[in-house]
């Protein structure tokens, strides 16, 4: 009876011991796994932070940069000599000068046919019926061309029957001019003398032209890109630059001459 007891409590005995074993493996706390710190924990920057972020310590740019980038150079706008600009967008401001293209300067000074229609189209309250007094042409061609209309009956203005208001002949200018600065002289009298790339465009012109914003003209031109315009002359102009009591600068017309000189290439002024 106690040899046969023998076995069972040695097997039982066993028992006890593994199940005591497994316990304490059981009851051992396990080690979080800690993270691995990079070589350059710096490096990594958030798509908030930054908008980059890095990898292996190189910088890799996002779709978030890459888009400013693409939006940066779509607004970039071309800088032009300011010169240059200041006069084109003088002459674009006052497109008067078309009438001195037809009615040059010459020994005699500007004609009266071309002052009077440089002011007419310089007249804020113009008035065709009524007319517009002799005092208002005066101020105009005064300060355009320090002098005044000698003869007002002549091919661009007439004097209203039994009055002493002046209105126009009848007459139009259907084109646009655009005066690109070639070249720009200081004289001892304090004038200027400066040539200038003249495109004197008529409006049925344009319909034929590449539909283009103002801007991108401009540009265009600045840039001595002309052939899809037409093709430029030669204009020399001598002018004062004056200050009217607003502030806004102004040109006294002093002389003008179209040069006989062909145009194969547009190099505006400062682009050397």
């Amino acid at each position: 009876m106690v040899k046969r007891l023998i076995p069972v409590i040695l097997l039982l005995f066993l028992l006890v011991i593994s199940i005591g074993c497994s316990s304490k493996v059981t009851d051992t706390p396990t080690v979080p796994t800690q993270p691995q710190p990079t070589e350059n924990p710096e490096a990594v920057v958030s798509e908030v932070e930054g908008g980059t972020s890095a990898e292996d310590g190189e910088n890799v740019v996002t779709s978030t940069e890459d888009d400013e980038a693409v939006k940066s150079a779509e607004n970039d706008e071309v800088v032009f000599n300011e010169v240059l600009e200041k006069y084109y967008d003088y002459f674009r401001e006052n497109n008067q000068i078309v009438v001195l293209l037809d009615y040059p300067y010459n020994e005699n000074g500007f004609t009266d046919d071309a002052m009077a229609a440089f002011a007419i189209m310089s007249l804020e309250n113009y008035d065709y019926e009524k007319g517009n007094t002799m005092e208002e042409y005066h101020a105009i061609t005064e300060k355009y061309f320090g002098r005044r209309i000698e003869n007002f009956n002549n091919s661009m203005s007439e004097i209203i029957p039994r009055t002493n208001m002046v209105r126009a002949t009848g007459w139009s200018f259907n084109s646009s001019v655009f005066m690109i600065l070639k070249s720009l002289v200081d004289e001892p009298d304090g004038s200027k003398t400066a040539e200038f790339y003249t495109l004197n465009i008529s409006d049925s012109v344009f319909t034929n032209l590449p539909q283009k914003t103002a801007e991108e003209m401009k540009r265009d031109l600045l840039s001595g890109n002309f052939s899809v315009y037409g093709e430029p002359f030669i204009t020399r102009l001598k002018f004062e630059e004056k200050t009217d009591e607003n502030g806004n600068m102004y040109l006294k017309y002093l002389e003008l001459k179209i040069l006989d000189e062909k145009v194969d290439k547009m190099v505006p002024y400062g682009s050397e």
